[in-house]
């Protein structure tokens, strides 16, 4: 009898722990951390492309054939550019808010610029020049 009461409480101990994990969810990293805030830096685009979905600032240089606009880890060295490395696709940037230069059609940034918006997978939507 004795056995079957102390089977009975670690069963029941065991039940208890694990109804804690999934009625409890995750445990907050951080007391009081916004995870809407923009994010105060910025990560490289190859770091960008894999990481999580949401307020991302990421840093590259800008490539713009068409209608299409990429924040690239690197450019080529050729005229025009191509990208190089990791890519991010850029969306609703103001081009006039970047400095670019042009040939063949291709316009491109000379140096690395930071952008910030929403991530939501390999696209960055909501961009804008980081200030």
């Amino acid at each position: 009898m004795r056995r079957l009461i102390v089977t009975l409480a670690l069963v029941l101990l065991l039940v208890g722990c694990g109804a804690d994990d999934e009625i409890g969810g995750e445990i907050p990293t951080s007391a009081g951390a916004d995870d809407t805030a923009p994010p105060t830096e910025s990560v490289p685009v190859r770091e960008a492309a894999v990481q999580d979905d949401g307020p991302t600032r990421v840093t590259g240089q800008l490539l713009v054939e068409g209608d299409r606009v990429l924040l690239c880890a690197g450019l080529t060295r050729s005229i025009p550019p191509l990208c190089a490395g990791s890519r991010i696709t850029i969306e609703d940037l103001d081009l006039d808010t970047v400095e670019l230069t042009e040939a063949a059609g291709v316009r491109w940034t000379a140096g690395p610029v930071t952008l910030q918006g929403e991530k939501l997978g390999e696209t960055l939507f909501g961009a804008s020049p980081a200030g």
